[in-house]
């Protein structure tokens, strides 16, 4: 390997190479290795649903797997944010990835040398450490962010890792193993953006949609929503990724553009294309029209195709990720949009149980099957808010206590009546 590339690897064994593209910037060459073609097979998609491993070299190979990696990257001004601390220009995909490329979403880790078992210890951090990191994600400070952390989206995040009460920082080697989230100024129209998204969080895991844990935290005078992180398995006090790729990655949808990940009428991405995914893999989408039915139910209007994401286990199956991203917005002011359109729908102003119902029947599901399964969805929500401890989300208005109680009982009334 020439020191102009990087390794890729995944599971245990290095599955490419990838290295700068001779003449674009913003792209990467990417060579499959005979140890993924051994271990997987030609055409296994182990890596992304757009990504076919192949034994030569295709023409498309490079610009899919610049598209897959684009969405492993932050977007819009975090980018920028980042790129300024790695002191690489935020088109330069390579020079990311030699700054942030070791512990991305997912389980892949692009790395100079084959990693070894790490025997770095994690460093304890104090609040004012956290929050002084949690500034520096905001900052266009130069060498302000050099971690070797990988998270996508436009909102400042970090990665962490955790012990009871303990915060640490992952030491050399190391992988974190949850994602703390700057919140939105405090008085700010949707300061409370956090603390819904913890709340629908809970229920999520009370309905079976997720196993993602969530707190809202202040570090100082920073608050952040910490959530563990679904694509880590920690055995024997090691952690390990579990790969993944989310719904603009597995339909080849480049997020450059950060308004792309949204539908809002046009042909993609949509839930049809969520279901398309897992239905070519042999996977059913029972658990896709879940999430769509509780996501609609809790007023979710920022549903795009990055907050739904598919795992890629060791064997090449592939299944629908647990929930997270979810939040409660129609309690605020303002004119909602769906991130993706419900049944050719898209203002939520006008959207119904019944276009919650024919979008899961567009996909293959007898309507009476669709229709039961949201009446479901929304009977176990109701039984799920109803028994919740409020106390344990005291930054949740009752504007959004009374909106959730309202939408699961209306929806539940509509489709039993």
């Amino acid at each position: 390997m020439s020191a102009s590339e990087l390794q890729v690897w995944l599971y245990g064994d290095q599955v490419a190479t990838v290295a700068p593209h001779p003449d674009r910037v913003d792209r990467i060459t990417w060579r499959w290795t005979a140890a993924a073609l051994q271990r997987w097979g030609s055409q296994s998609r182990i890596v992304s649903n757009i990504l076919p491993i192949t034994a030569t070299s295709r023409r498309d190979t490079d610009v899919r797997a610049t598209t897959f990696i684009q969405g492993l990257l932050p977007e819009g001004e975090a980018r920028v944010h980042y790129a300024v601390a790695a002191g690489v220009e935020p088109d330069d995909i390579y020079g990311f990835l030699t700054h942030y490329g070791q512990d991305t979403a997912g389980g892949l880790s692009f790395v100079a040398n084959r990693p070894t078992l790490s025997t770095s210890k994690d460093r304890s951090l104090t609040d004012g450490d956290i929050a002084a990191r949690l500034k520096q994600v905001t900052s266009r400070a130069a060498g302000a962010t050099l971690q070797s952390t990988s998270l996508a989206g436009m909102v400042p995040k970090i990665g962490l890792n955790r012990i009871g009460a303990e915060w640490l920082a992952p030491g050399p080697g190391n992988l974190s193993t949850w994602i703390l989230k700057v919140g939105h100024p405090e008085g700010s129209p949707a300061a409370d953006v956090i603390d819904t998204e913890a709340l629908c969080l809970d229920l999520a895991r009370a309905l079976g949609l997720t196993t993602v844990e969530a707190q809202v935290h202040r570090f100082e005078d920073m608050r952040a929503i910490a959530v563990s992180r679904y694509d880590r398995v920690v055995h024997d006090g090691i952690v390990t990724g579990l790969h993944q790729e989310d719904l603009a990655q597995a339909i080849g949808l480049s997020t450059l553009d950060p308004a792309r990940k949204f539908q809002r009428g046009a042909r993609m991405p949509s839930w049809s294309h969520a279901a398309s995914v897992l239905k070519t893999s042999g996977s059913g989408v029972a658990p896709l029209a879940k999430l769509v039915a509780f996501s609609y139910l809790v007023g979710n209007t920022d549903h795009h195709a990055k907050n739904t994401s598919f795992l890629r286990p060791p064997t090449g199956s592939v299944r629908l990720a647990p929930a997270y991203d979810i939040a409660a917005h129609l309690h605020h002011e303002g004119s909602h949009l769906s991130a993706l359109d419900l049944a050719g729908e898209r203002s939520f102003d006008r959207l119904t149980t019944s276009h919650v119902t024919d979008e899961i029947s567009s996909w293959g599901v007898p309507a009476s099957d669709a229709a039961a399964l949201v009446a479901n969805v929304a009977q176990s929500l109701g039984r799920a808010l109803a028994d919740i401890d409020r106390a344990h989300h005291p930054g949740v208005p009752l504007a959004a206590w009374d909106m959730l109680m309202e939408r699961s009982g209306s929806a539940l009334s509509s489709l039993t009546n």
